[in-house]
């Protein structure tokens, strides 16, 4: 039995944007009687609130995971997926019986979109384990090359919409809470949210780089590593976001296939009684799925989420925020001008994917499909590393004002480039 219209909201965990459907309803406003989430049908044959320690790599929530009593598997917790999602390998593996067919139609174009169903799963977090639930297959290699560590699938909506779920993101860890007991600290801040589809959705104020003063819906994605993604109908209506400063940035894979983008910036983001200034914006040239779509002005990302300690209590229609230390540092985009990737298998193999034209990677002689071989800062000794680490690679060149001596191998040929990082935008 096939349902080729129906379509499913999945975060895709790429480095700069997410994927989703553009069918979902938007709303309007906050809803002003908040009433209990629609949960996934699950039964909960055992149930823990202990906290459950997670790694966060380039933004993403890390976590260990089990589906039906499986080895322990690396997924990603993320509140943009609708449904969890496993790859077809994992599929394989695991003997996971695909039934119908589903949609999800990302913001990439070109690309597999198709999702096969796997029903009656049982899933397991940490001490607790949820059963009878629908997932997904799709093939999300490229999530595992741009993050640089091992993918298994995304955990999403199922739990999300299940339970709340209390994230501290500088302690690293995540707790999954009973709704129909849990009572929040008067230390968190309330935003309210709406549910379509499984994820949630609030309306956000925020200045302008020319200081006109903006509001729109915005989706809270845990998968998006950035600040926030503007929808492509939202920038063509409202041009004084495109008034500052921005670059041309390497295409990036979503589901649905690639995504041309520019960075840039605006002047502040308003999320509950917090003013953030200058956050990073990210605009889509050729979006499709919920960055195509009139009603949205974008999505929300770990970029900011990051900054606080989250509770997402999707069951009361709300998200609960309390300031981290990080909470008014400044974000400071790139300043290398790298795209990096790994070579699957190999997890510290690193490929320059792209150069930003006029970066100090460009200027440097920087060119697509280099292997970086060792990175030292100043003039530190540069011998090849075998144990290089994407996330750990790219945090280090995200540091302004700083020297780089890069070893990399052109054609079978090594290299050594220099070069001294800067904010591009």
């Amino acid at each position: 039995m096939g349902f080729g219209t129906r379509f499913i909201v999945i975060a895709v965990c790429t480095i700069v944007t997410v994927g989703a459907q553009d069918a979902a309803p938007a709303p309007t406003a906050p809803p002003s009687v908040r009433q209990p989430a629609v949960k996934t049908p699950s039964a909960t044959p055992s149930f823990s609130s202990t906290p459950i320690d997670t790694q966060i790599v380039l933004g993403l929530t890390y976590i260990r995971g089990s589906i039906n009593g499986s080895r322990p598997l690396d997924v990603v917790l993320d509140s943009g997926a609708s449904e969890s999602i496993v790859t077809p390998q994992l599929t394989e593996e695991l003997h996971l019986k695909t039934e119908e067919t589903a949609a999800a139609a990302g913001p990439g174009r070109g690309g597999d979109n198709l999702l096969h169903m796997v029903h009656g799963a049982t899933l397991t977090l940490g001490g607790t384990t949820i059963v009878d639930q629908t997932i997904a297959a799709l093939p999300i290699d490229y999530v595992a090359q741009q993050a640089g560590v091992p993918t298994d699938g995304i955990f999403g909506g199922n739990f999300f919409t299940s339970f709340v779920v209390d994230e501290d993101y500088t302690a690293h860890t995540v707790r999954l809470l009973d709704s129909a007991t849990f009572a929040p600290s008067a230390d968190f801040v309330s935003v309210a949210v709406n549910l379509a589809s499984n994820v949630a959705f609030t309306r956000l104020a925020f200045r302008a780089p020319d200081g006109s003063e903006l509001s729109g819906i915005f989706e809270i994605d845990s998968g998006l590593v950035a600040d926030l993604i503007f929808a492509e109908p939202f920038v063509k209506a409202h041009p004084a976001l495109l008034a500052g400063k921005r670059v041309d940035l390497p295409s990036v894979t979503a589901v649905g296939g690639n995504m041309q983008i520019q960075a840039g910036r605006i002047q502040a983001l308003t999320l509950g009684s917090f003013v953030l200034k200058e956050p990073v914006a990210i605009f889509p040239s050729n979006a499709a799925g919920v960055l195509a779509n009139a009603q949205i002005a974008g999505i929300l990302g770990t970029g900011v989420l990051k900054r606080f300690h989250v509770i997402f209590d999707w069951p009361h229609q709300r998200m609960l925020l309390a300031p981290g230390p990080d909470v008014n540092i400044r974000s400071p985009g790139s300043c290398s001008g790298l795209s990096l990737r790994v070579a699957l298998p190999d997890y510290h193999r690193l490929l320059v994917k792209g150069v930003i034209a006029g970066s100090p990677a460009a200027q440097a002689g920087f060119l697509a499909g280099d292997v970086i071989e060792a990175v030292a800062r100043g003039t530190d000794e540069l011998r090849p590393d075998p144990g290089l680490q994407l996330a750990a690679v790219v945090k280090e060149l995200g540091e302004p004002g700083q020297s780089f001596a890069v070893l990399i191998v052109r054609q079978g040929k090594p290299m050594r480039l220099t070069f001294l990082t800067r904010e591009l935008y």
